[in-house]
C-alpha cells in the first residue's frame, strides 16, 4: 500500500515538473531577452510571434520526417511494453535526444518541392515566416540587424525545441496516464462543454 502510494506520487511529481520546466525555461529566457535587448526587438509586432511559429512548425516536422507513425497510435501510446515505456530521465536522454531528430531527414522530404505533400506546404510556410522575420529586421533595426537576427534565432530554436519537447511529452504523459487519460479527457471535455453552455 505504502509503495502504491510513493510510486504514485513520485509520477505525480515528474508529471508536474514536466509542466513546470518549460515554463521556468521560457520566463527565465524571456527575462534575460528582455534585459539584453538593446534595440528594442520585443516591440516589433509579430518578430517574436513568427520567429516562434517558424521554429514550433520546424519542430512538429522534424518529429514528423524522424519518427515512425506507429508511435503514436493508440496501441503503441497505450501498451505497456511499448516504444513510451521509458523511465522520466530516459524521455530526456531517448526521446529528447536531439540526434533523433537530423534536420537531413527534412531536407530529403522538401528537396522536391512536391507541393501535394503536406510536410512540404508546412516546411514552406516556415521558410516564408523566417523570411519575413529576416527581412523585418533589416528594415526595423538598422545597425542593430545582427542582433535581431541572433535575438530571432534564438527564438527560433525554442519554437523547435519545444514543438519536440510538447509532442514527446504529452505522448509520454498518457502512456503513464493510461486509463487515467481516458477519464481526465472525459473530465476536461464535460468541463469545457458546461462552461460554453453558460
Amino acid at each position: 500500500m505504502l509503495d502504491d502510494l510513493t510510486y504514485t506520487l513520485w509520477r505525480v511529481a515528474e508529471l508536474a515538473a514536466l509542466v513546470m520546466l518549460p515554463l521556468f525555461v521560457w520566463s527565465m529566457g524571456r527575462r534575460v531577452l528582455h534585459a539584453l535587448d538593446t534595440i528594442e526587438y520585443f516591440a516589433v509586432p509579430g518578430m517574436m510571434r513568427f520567429s516562434f511559429l517558424s521554429g514550433a512548425i520546424t519542430g512538429l516536422l522534424l518529429v514528423v520526417v524522424n519518427h515512425d507513425p506507429s508511435f503514436y497510435e493508440f496501441e503503441s501510446v497505450f501498451h505497456a511494453d511499448g516504444p513510451w515505456s521509458v523511465s522520466f530521465p530516459e524521455l530526456f536522454t531517448f526521446w529528447l535526444d536531439p540526434g533523433r531528430y537530423p534536420p537531413y531527414e527534412l531536407w530529403l522530404r522538401v528537396r522536391g518541392f512536391d507541393t501535394g505533400d503536406p510536410v512540404t506546404v508546412l516546411a514552406l510556410l516556415a521558410a516564408v515566416l523566417a523570411g519575413l522575420v529576416v527581412v523585418g529586421c533589416a528594415r526595423y533595426f538598422g545597425f542593430g540587424v545582427l542582433r535581431a537576427w541572433l535575438e530571432s534565432a534564438v527564438i527560433w530554436c525554442w519554437g523547435v525545441t519545444m514543438a519536440v519537447y510538447v509532442v514527446c511529452a504529452t505522448t509520454w504523459t498518457l502512456h503513464v496516464l493510461n486509463f487515467w487519460a481516458l477519464v481526465l479527457a472525459f473530465f476536461l471535455y464535460r468541463y469545457f462543454t458546461l462552461k460554453a453552455a453558460h
